[in-house]
């Protein structure tokens, strides 16, 4: 009786817990200038919101992102909330993009 219980036990937790992910990216999307010609942040601002929406993720680190860029992906990717500031005015550049914040 006393292993058909803990039999049980076991056999309801494997069924009820279910692991867990976490997927998390980092993205050196390149600061906008116009010099880039055809790679220009205006060519690749959708690309880049994809690729984060095809790889499920939930948290995206960004480097060299510009303030503008920022508001790209805010407005591309409106279920996610961002966090950081910029390394030299405290304002612009490295964010933190997650569904949790």
């Amino acid at each position: 009786m006393k292993k058909i219980a803990i039999l049980s036990f076991m056999l309801i937790n494997f069924f009820l817990v279910q692991a867990q992910t976490l997927n998390v990216m980092t993205f050196n999307i390149r600061y906008s200038t116009l010099a880039d010609s055809a790679n220009a942040w205006l060519y690749r601002d959708d690309k880049v919101a994809s690729q984060i929406l095809f790889h499920e993720t939930d948290i995206i680190g960004v480097q060299e992102a510009l303030h503008v860029q920022i508001n790209d992906l805010q407005k591309a990717l409106p279920d996610f909330k961002y966090a950081g500031v910029g390394r030299t005015d405290g304002k612009a550049g490295r964010r933190i993009f997650s569904h949790f914040l």
